[in-house]
């Protein structure tokens, strides 16, 4: 991958099939499942092909293709494969919750900015964005930092005030009387 992180762009599929690349540029097509693929420009440098349903967890799969790991490791594979490319094209029916998805987690696990993305694609699909992250944090032969390259810090639990403490025992002795 370049040293400066690469633009992202998602992309409907409609704008996606009249999209002209310009440099090093990859792309990401996403489809309904039993729906032809995306007719995309022969200038991509590469191009990853995946099919799944717009579904945001397994229960919802009776009928519908769920984003699986297999797809996770796909993506993460081909992002990895794709020295120095300066653009990464995504792209899903609407480009409003698959795509920014993926978009969403390769930012975050590379470290790459989150916030513009998740203000401009708030729809974003939870179970592909979380389902890629499990993928990149199980991958074989990551050294640690890379592991928590991109990676929020936890939360800290809040200890509660002394006043929230006083009150809890207080009503706790007026309980037992």
């Amino acid at each position: 991958m370049a040293a400066t992180p690469p633009k992202l762009i998602v992309l409907s599929q409609v704008l996606a099939e009249f999209y002209e690349p310009q440099g090093r540029t990859i792309c990401i097509s996403i489809t309904d499942p039993e729906e032809p693929p995306a007719v995309l420009s022969d200038r991509f440098d590469g191009i990853l092909r995946l099919s799944f349903s717009d579904i945001a967890h397994a229960s919802a799969a009776k009928g519908h293709v769920l984003f699986s790991r297999g797809d996770a490791v796909r993506v993460l594979e081909f992002v990895n494969n794709a020295a120095d490319t300066e653009i990464i094209v995504i792209h899903c029916f609407a480009g409003i919750s698959r795509s920014a998805g993926v978009a969403l987690a390769l930012a975050e696990m590379n470290g790459w900015p989150v916030a513009d993305l998740e203000k401009r694609h708030p729809f974003w699909n939870t179970w592909v964005r979380a389902e890629l992250l499990r993928a990149a944090k199980s991958r074989p032969g990551r050294r640690e930092d890379d592991q928590t390259a991109g990676t929020p810090a936890p939360h800290k639990r809040r200890r509660p005030s002394r006043t929230a403490t006083s009150s809890a025992r207080r009503r706790q002795r007026k309980l037992s009387t």
